[in-house]
């Protein structure tokens, strides 16, 4: 037999109801939940094969409330030293209100309707970037006919020379803190104390015998990547 229609809970025409979830939910987002600054990515070169761009940038962040749902500590594997040094790898997952996103990001940036992988949570708490992973519409699954919230699953952000310039100090000095900057600014610039050291101009740049005739320019960071026209 056919459902009761003076309890339908999946088709409403009419959303007064719905519309009280959404308040109560985003309520007690703000109630219980952290602030948070949202970063979109901008594409610089996209691979359209693999769907990477390894030459990204940040470029803004907005604040937003969020509720923290791994309340007990960092999911992941923690800290792993590995072959390549130490890794972190510290994930969590988050609930951000959908017509909290829509006021705050897609005010701003038209183009960006949810939270896309590859965005960018800041944690002024800890101080730390993370990447959103995966992005999930339909948890919980449609209360009252309806999605409310999405669940971010978020993962502790690998800087590789992005540029990230979005005004605010705290985040925009994590590029200054893990690139290699020159005195013009320029990213994978040449590092004076480590040419020092090469090109043997250093104090303690000498060899065996005393006489300081490392000055080989075996390691030279201002010459042209033999690979980059390749």
């Amino acid at each position: 037999m056919p459902i009761n229609r003076f309890f339908d809970h999946m088709n409403f025409a009419e959303t007064q109801e719905q519309d009280l979830v959404q308040c109560l939910v985003d309520e007690c987002i703000q109630i219980h939940g952290i602030e948070i600054y949202y970063i979109p990515r901008t594409l610089v070169d996209e691979d359209y094969l693999f769907g990477e761009d390894n030459i990204s940038n940040y470029n803004a962040a907005i604040s937003i409330e969020c509720y923290l749902e791994t309340f007990e500590g960092w999911d992941g594997e923690g800290d792993i030293l590995s072959k390549f040094g130490l890794i972190i790898s510290n994930t969590a997952k988050l609930v951000m209100s959908r017509k909290r996103f829509t006021e705050e990001i897609t005010s701003q940036f038209s183009t960006i309707k949810e939270p896309e992988e590859g965005d960018l949570i800041y944690f002024p708490l800890t101080d730390a970037l993370f990447e959103i992973q995966y992005s999930s519409e339909e948890n919980p699954f449609y209360q009252i006919g309806k999605n409310y919230t999405y669940t971010l699953s978020i993962e502790k952000f690998a800087y590789s020379y992005e540029t990230i310039d979005t005004g605010i100090t705290e985040i925009d000095n994590i590029e200054t803190q893990y690139s290699n900057l020159d005195d013009a600014g320029n990213s994978q610039g040449d590092n004076a104390n480590i040419e020092a050291e090469a090109d043997g101009s250093a104090d303690d740049a000498f060899d065996d015998t005393g006489t300081d005739d490392r000055g080989t320019g075996t390691i030279d960071f201002s010459e042209t990547d033999p690979f980059l026209n390749y």
